[in-house]
């Protein structure tokens, strides 16, 4: 038997557009929902370059191979929630979450990048409409917004002339605004197909299939854990205080709160010319212990989640991905217009998924095995999803031993007779000398045909794995 762990796989205003759909945040405890002219409930509001390759060829410990523009947030639990008891009752119990391995952009995703998916997907014949300067999803009238452009709110910040998308000048690396849920989910697929990837969401139905191997929306948890940055109990993305300034993000400094000590006041003094949004460009300020930028202000962004004000009162402890249904999506991050509560990790924001607001974005996420190594000399394919994966992955379930045995091993062969797992997320690693490796049980997740848990049984603090089940 093996006694080193399995590296874990590394396999997104002009008064009409601001009377468009509400955005809803959650009231704080001292009634703060902004800055001096937040849009609150009730009113409305409106990195890297694209490219055509592939992202095929990573493990978990190589960063040489992380795809571009992204960064790589380790599986782990951390502690979800507001740990300070100074927010809503919404951001709380406190309650501790495992979250799998996945890629994160280190920044939200800009006009430019958003820009060059419009033009592509125009191409494409069957994937927009334009209508008075508005982008919807082709042939649904005006049910699926994704975008607005300068045509249709003064706001925005994507130009169109009748036959090309650009970008004003002078922000092609500020965040997209104006965008709406809708319109993230479906750059998430225009994203995947232009670098050869199966798109993971329905438009449809909007349902994203996690078992699919594209980009797509962080789940709430995912961006949490991400914007924590690794460290843990912090009020900020920062680890090195728990106050915040205009030296570390774009936000609306004000001495409501204590924990504000910036020394200028009011908009962030580097942008607040030129008009609304007082957007910031991509990377300007310095980027948290995971190499993310923006965790806190510039603006809002969409999580894939549907809104739930008590699902931490019963979210699952591994993967969580919201309420199963709902009518507004959660956003995460605070914005440029707003206070420092709102830049908080821990803070809760919601809003319709066709909103278009000037203080809300996006970035993506990208499951960690779905970047998998093709250097190696053994590559097989996940049945359920079609993915490769590595054989060095591969094991079985062993009687009377009651265990998972690594076919690989000395003395260890494959029994015909016996079924064979794929492990598709590898070990958490050793614990205090002790290899995650000795399994004890399969448990039926439910989720997926064939698809089971496989639980560690013999090393305290190894964390639950997934194994399919081969043919």
């Amino acid at each position: 038997m093996h006694t080193r762990p399995c590296l874990t796989l590394v396999a997104l205003v002009s008064a009409t557009v601001v009377a468009q759909t509400a955005v809803r945040l959650p009231s704080s405890p001292r009634g703060d929902q902004g800055g001096a002219s937040h849009v609150r409930a009730g009113q409305r509001g409106d990195g890297p370059t694209l490219s055509g390759t592939p992202y095929i060829a990573a493990s978990a410990t190589d960063e040489g191979t992380t795809p571009t523009g992204m960064a790589l947030i380790p599986a782990g639990e951390f502690l979800m929630g507001d740990s300070f008891n100074e927010g809503g009752i919404y951001e709380l119990p406190v309650h501790a979450v495992y979250v799998d391995a996945f890629y994160m952009d280190r920044y939200e995703v800009t006009n430019q990048q958003y820009a060059d998916a419009l033009n592509w997907a125009r191409t494409q014949g069957n994937l927009i409409t334009v209508t008075s300067g508005a982008i919807y999803k082709y042939n649904s009238g005006t049910s699926y917004p994704y975008c607005n452009t300068t045509t249709s709110s003064s706001y925005s910040r994507i130009t169109w002339n009748g036959s090309t998308f650009g970008v004003v000048a002078g922000k092609e690396n500020h965040p997209m605004v104006l965008v709406s849920w809708y319109g993230s989910a479906a750059y998430a697929n225009w994203r995947s197909v232009m670098e050869g990837r199966t798109p993971n969401y329905d438009t449809t139905t909007w349902a994203c299939d996690f078992a699919g191997n594209g980009y797509r929306l962080p789940t709430e948890a995912e961006w949490e854990k991400a914007a924590r940055g690794g460290s843990a109990g912090r009020r900020f993305p920062w680890s090195d205080t728990d106050t915040i300034q205009h030296a570390r993000a774009n936000y609306y400094s004000s001495s409501n709160y204590s924990y504000d000590t910036s020394p200028t006041r009011g908009y962030h003094p580097a942008f607040s010319s030129g008009g609304y949004p007082y957007t910031s460009p991509a990377g300007y300020f310095a980027p948290n212990g995971y190499g993310l930028y923006d965790m806190a202000g510039n603006v809002w962004e969409w999580c894939n989640d549907w809104w739930g004000s008590g699902y931490y009162s019963i979210s699952p402890y591994d993967n969580p991905r919201g309420p199963t249904s709902g009518s507004d999506r959660v956003l995460r991050g605070g914005w440029w217009n707003t206070r420092a509560y709102n830049q908080r990790c821990a803070v809760r924001n919601l809003g319709p998924p066709g909103s278009r607001s000037y203080y809300i974005g996006f970035r993506l996420a990208l499951d960690s095995w779905a970047v998998l190594p093709n250097s190696q000399p053994q590559v097989g394919q996940d049945p359920q999803t079609g993915n490769k994966v590595s054989l060095e992955h591969l094991w079985q379930w062993s009687e009377p031993d009651g265990r998972f045995v690594d076919p690989g091993s000395a003395g260890v062969t494959i029994n015909p007779n016996l079924p064979t797992y794929l492990l598709t997320h590898g070990w958490d690693g050793s614990l205090n000398g002790t290899s995650c490796v000795v399994l004890d049980r399969l448990c039926d997740t439910g989720n997926e045909p064939g698809c089971e848990s496989a639980r560690v049984g013999l090393a305290t603090g190894c964390k639950p794995q997934r194994a399919v089940r081969l043919p």
